[in-house]
């Protein structure tokens, strides 16, 4: 996203970007998402008890993700993303998500939002079980109901990322 934002996007007119989001929201059925109750969920109150003896992936969540993506999972509007229902989160291929986790990601700058948020990459502070823990508790969290990721399907993708830089 970030070279569509940064080459393309960010230079279209605002008639061509609700025309672009109308064509969006209409591949799906033009239905609204979900209303979202206002009661904690299962994931929500796992995290806020913060106890030790909690999973692995819920312990690394608090570590590497909660101070942006919230307890909620729902982020910060415009800022951070949610993940409760995340399309890549929930991706029939973790492949993304797992980019995503060892990789980071960063946004552009635009004259409309001239800050450039990023999420640091973690393949140097977690190993391939630990990414696939924090993964696997991600796409099953909140209401995200996606399979579980491997440390082999980490260390997959960890192992093409190797291979292109060499």
């Amino acid at each position: 996203m970030q070279l569509v934002i940064r080459d393309t996007t960010q230079f279209m007119s605002e008639e061509d970007l609700a025309a672009m989001s109308a064509f969006l929201v209409g591949l799906n059925d033009g239905g609204a998402a979900p209303a979202r109750s206002g009661d904690r969920t299962g994931t929500e109150a796992l995290i806020a008890s913060a106890d030790p003896d909690m999973p692995l992936g819920a312990r690394l969540y608090i570590d590497n993700c909660n101070a942006c993506h919230f307890a909620d999972g729902r982020g910060a509007d415009e800022v951070f993303p949610e993940l409760d229902g995340n399309a890549l989160v929930t991706a029939e291929s973790p492949t993304g998500l797992i980019s995503m986790i060892l990789n980071g990601s960063e946004l552009p700058s635009t004259p409309k939002r001239p800050y450039s948020p990023r999420m640091p990459g973690f393949a140097d502070r977690l190993t391939d079980k630990e990414a696939a823990e924090l993964a696997s508790f991600v796409r099953q969290g909140w209401s995200n109901d996606a399979a579980g990721v491997g440390a082999d399907d980490v260390a997959d993708l960890r192992g093409d990322a190797k291979a292109k830089v060499e």
